[in-house]
């Protein structure tokens, strides 16, 4: 268990960097940091946006983005290496000094002996004792010395050999911990990739949202038109008399309803754009132009091969490989349980259910991704459909405003039928554009999904 305490450490301090609120946006990493307290300023608000910039100003410039990359580079910071190798070293030392405290020991004693031995070989007889009774006393004080100084080296061995022991031991624990930070450091690296490309697809699906706001306003805009020129008839015809001041009023109202609808639609449309350019780290002007993204060629959508794809996304999807993490953790918990349990304790029990669980938890995750990518593959088709449909309608049109047209200019047609004739035409054109956004959507939803593993339906 203590081996993850530095491990989870991290893990809290990245997590609090996933959902702190950040203050304000900045530039990259470049330039001097502000002091503490400053509020770094917001990137000058773009005037025009296109789709592929989204990512790339993201990445550049969203506070949230730039907190969690902040804080993942801290963490890599961290270096295990230097520690282990200082430890080790601090190891080899120890155990050279161990040696040496009876080598020398063991050397003396020999000789000593080695002396005493050959001083007593050479004693023939008691004359020859009497001469070497000098040599054969420095011989016995010799070994004792020896034997004394070896006692005690062994003795300091001894004693220092639970120290090497605490310190082989405190290797082992941060080679544990260096191997748990490094997999929490991967979890934490996929979790803030994952982050980054949620915010990212969050933008991206804003930005469509804002461009289908912004036909819908079309559309309002052109039928408060289209009222005006029925207003500007029903005030002719109740001046004639032809109609009530009771139901010109009333068309009056439904008019003054219609333009607080244009109004509220376009305070809609400035406040999306805000928070749009806040994602981007701008500043929120809401004033932004934004174009149409490109549509998918017929070649990118013929290319499509939904069980390639799939095997691609799974490989991806950080739910999957958070959920697969999930199982080698219970996996290595269960047998923690049983190393310092047994089997038959109520621990190794527990642990073996919590690993069962997140097998199912794993089954039901690979299940649910599967349906999800599903969705979005079938969702192609009837987009790609809705699109043709939505041109044949408009050919269609065309040819009935030129016929209108023509009407109107040998005089058979008034100008507001005409008028009338062209707004059919502009619907027809902005359902085109609409089932467009729609087929982007589809298209770029199924892509993240690939590429990204996001199998949300958002854009």
């Amino acid at each position: 268990m203590k081996t993850r305490i530095v491990s989870a450490a991290l893990a809290c301090a990245l997590a609090v960097s996933l959902t702190a609120p950040a203050c304000a946006a900045r530039v990259g990493d470049t330039g001097p940091r502000p002091a503490m307290g400053t509020v770094r300023p917001a990137v000058s608000a773009s005037t025009s946006l296109d789709f592929a910039q989204l990512a790339g100003k993201i990445q550049a410039n969203n506070p949230n983005v730039q907190a969690m990359q902040d804080s993942l580079k801290a963490a890599k910071a961290m270096d295990f290496d230097d520690a282990i190798d200082e430890l080790e070293d601090a190891i080899d030392d120890l155990k050279a000094s161990m040696k040496d405290m009876t080598t020398g020991a063991e050397q003396a004693l020999a000789n000593a002996s080695a002396a005493l031995g050959s001083t007593l070989a050479g004693i023939t007889d008691a004359n020859k004792y009497a001469e070497s009774i000098a040599d054969i006393t420095s011989g016995i004080a010799g070994v004792s010395s020896a034997s004394a100084a070896l006692v005690y080296g062994q003795a300091q061995k001894q004693s220092l050999q639970s120290t090497l022991d605490q310190m082989e031991d405190q290797l082992d624990d941060l080679e544990d911990q260096a191997r748990d930070y490094k997999k929490t450091l991967e979890d934490t690296e996929h979790q803030i990739d994952n982050g980054i490309r949620q915010i990212v697809a969050g933008a991206e699906s804003l930005y469509v949202s804002i461009l289908s706001t912004e036909l819908q306003l079309d559309a309002l805009t052109d039928t408060q038109t289209a009222t005006g020129r029925t207003m500007e008839e029903l005030s002719l015809r109740q001046s004639l008399g032809q109609i009530s001041a009771l139901t010109y009023a009333q068309a009056q109202q439904g008019q003054q309803t219609l333009d607080a609808n244009v109004t509220g639609l376009r305070n809609t449309i400035v406040s999306l754009k805000g928070t749009l350019q806040g994602l981007l780290g701008e500043t929120p002007t809401g004033t932004v132009t934004l174009s149409l993204p490109s549509l998918p060629t017929a070649a990118d959508l013929s290319g499509v091969v939904y069980a390639t794809d799939l095997a691609k996304a799974r490989d991806k999807s950080y739910a999957l490989y958070s959920a697969e993490r999930a199982v080698e953790d219970a996996d290595q918990d269960r047998s923690d349980a049983h190393g310092d349990y047994g089997r038959n304790s109520y621990q190794y029990r527990m642990a073996q259910h919590s690993y069962e669980a997140a097998l199912d938890q794993r089954s039901a995750a690979q299940q649910s991704f599967e349906l999800s990518f599903q969705t979005l593959y079938q969702a192609l088709a009837p987009a790609q459909a809705a699109l043709a449909a939505a041109e044949n309608a408009l050919q269609y049109q065309e040819k009935t405003y030129a016929a209108a047209q023509l009407k109107y200019a040998q005089g058979n047609l008034s100008a507001n039928a005409l008028a009338d004739a062209k707004d059919t035409l502009t619907t027809a054109e902005r359902t085109v554009t609409s089932a467009q956004l729609d087929l982007f959507s589809a298209w770029h939803s199924y892509r993240n999904a690939v590429e990204y593993g996001l199998v949300s339906t958002q854009s």
